[in-house]
């Protein structure tokens, strides 16, 4: 069983190159490694990581140590990617290319195998993650306690002194500092007009008073992430602004009422088509 993420690989759920394997390391409750293959064969499992690059090493530490990665997910052994195709020689007796598209035997190998092989456990792996158990539900509060207690930040912050940027690092760091590893995406912090851009980028732009700060952020643990959207006004918030803000909360609240039934309605008529009686 080969589960190859080689560059142009479709992935499934990835947002970018650093999140591949996301379902392999759900499994092995590890965090993720990117670009990872896991062969299962008939003497037992074997992991392959990728060695971090030189500016990895530089800014996060060394590699990764093999045998308590081996330790903590119970694998029977876990190697370097740099020996996989050795690997690959001795098990098929071929030539494997790990990259896709340099051979049309590593394009043949992903066709016939790794994508069927893909979907087949994306659906496994879908039915598990869609309940969580008491162990899930805990980390995916403690992301969201994280990232609850960064947005607390933001009132305490001179915000019109600062840029969108500094107020972004800030809000990261805070979180850092009460435990998070990494941000669920790239956080979205952005003022005035550039807080309707979707997926606005932070820049050296300070906000000025009177204006709206919105801030889309969220962070990771163990694995799971929360996502925390908050809008702030920088000072007092105008009339104009306080005016919309209670037609929006109005409209939400009739929504609410209206839709609540309807949806109740809607998700148990989903758990009972997926569930059975």
């Amino acid at each position: 069983l080969l589960m190859p993420h080689a560059p142009g690989y479709p992935v499934h759920g990835a947002r970018d190159g650093s999140d591949f394997d996301g379902d392999l390391f759900y499994l092995l409750d590890e965090d993720s490694h990117g670009g990872s293959i896991l062969l299962l064969g008939r003497d037992g499992e074997t992991l392959f990581l990728p060695k971090k690059s030189a500016r990895e090493i530089l800014f996060d530490g060394g590699d990764r140590d093999l045998i308590e990665v081996r330790r903590r997910t119970g694998l029977d052994d876990v190697r370097w990617m740099d020996e996989l195709e050795a690997e690959m020689r001795k098990r098929l007796s071929l030539a494997f290319v790990f990259d896709r598209g340099k051979s049309p035997l590593s394009d043949l190998w992903l066709a016939n195998f790794g994508i069927e092989i893909r979907r087949a456990a994306l659906d496994i792996v879908g039915e598990l993650r869609l309940i969580k158990d008491e162990l899930e539900v805990s980390r995916l509060r403690e992301a969201a306690r994280l990232t609850a207690s960064a947005q607390a930040l933001v009132p305490t912050l001179e915000l019109s002194q600062m840029s969108e940027w500094q107020i972004k690092t800030e809000f990261e760091r805070h979180a850092f500092l009460q435990g998070a590893k990494q941000t669920a995406y790239t956080s979205i912090v952005a003022a005035g007009h550039s807080a309707t851009t979707l997926h606005a980028r932070a820049t050296d732009r300070q906000p000025v008073i009177g204006e709206l700060l919105l801030i889309d952020a969220g962070v990771k643990h163990r694995g799971y992430g929360s996502d925390l959207t908050r809008t702030w006004a920088v000072g007092k918030i105008s009339p104009a602004a306080h005016d919309i803000h209670e037609l929006v909360c109005a409209a939400v609240q009739r929504s609410i009422t209206g839709l609540g039934k309807r949806l109740a309605a809607i998700v148990c008529e989903s758990i009972v088509r997926m569930f059975g009686n």
